[in-house]
């Protein structure tokens, strides 16, 4: 579950800064 909630924050922090997706 902590795994999913991870690549949540992760897709949601890339819908508002591409920018941390890159680093």
């Amino acid at each position: 579950a902590v795994r999913a909630a991870y690549e949540r924050v992760l897709r949601t922090s890339s819908q508002n800064t591409d920018s941390d997706d890159g680093v």
